[in-house]
């Protein structure tokens, strides 16, 4: 379960696109949530679908690899928690089809192919409605969804690649 997130079967370029996906999600989730609560549901999202599936017997021999969701269906699991995330706090209507997407889509990818990404998006999404539900004024109460993040990747370069000032 958990070597599944590490090891890719995608060769080369999908390992990439894998990490590429993980890196951007994990900077938004971590922006949102917070840096150990992010981790968490990162772990969450390996941890957690298998022993759902097997709840709803699901569970078993499919030797189909898009069933073996890895580390893109935890992506996929942490991307949702944060649609979950804007369908509680979006305040337009464009908002809140954006987040009840992700679910649909990922139901509709469940039922057209039995792919495991599309199950992992919606444990994702509700774990993110009883997340934000449960503990949304403990979670970066202020957090508004419409405002970039103070620290972006700009000004993170800008700050690695600055020397320190010599006294003159």
């Amino acid at each position: 379960m958990v070597t599944s997130t590490f090891m890719q079967n995608g060769g080369f370029l999908g390992g990439a696109w894998n990490i590429a996906t993980l890196a951007v999600i994990a900077a938004l989730a971590e922006w949102f949530w917070g840096g150990p609560l992010m981790v968490g549901l990162f772990a969450a999202g390996i941890l957690l679908p298998e022993h759902i599936d097997a709840l709803f017997g699901q569970s078993g021999g499919s030797t189909d690899p898009r069933n073996f969701a890895g580390s893109s269906g935890a992506t996929y699991f942490l991307a949702a928690t944060l649609a979950a995330a804007l369908l509680l706090r979006g305040r337009e209507r464009k908002d809140v089809l954006l987040a009840v997407a992700a679910p649909a889509l990922g139901l509709a990818m469940w039922l057209a192919q039995s792919n495991g990404h599309g199950t992992v998006t919606v444990y994702g999404f509700v774990l993110g409605l009883l997340v934000r539900a449960l503990g949304g004024r403990l979670i970066h109460p202020d957090r508004d969804l419409r405002q970039p993040p103070r620290t972006t990747m700009a000004a993170l370069a800008g700050f690695a690649g600055r020397r320190p000032r010599q006294a003159d």
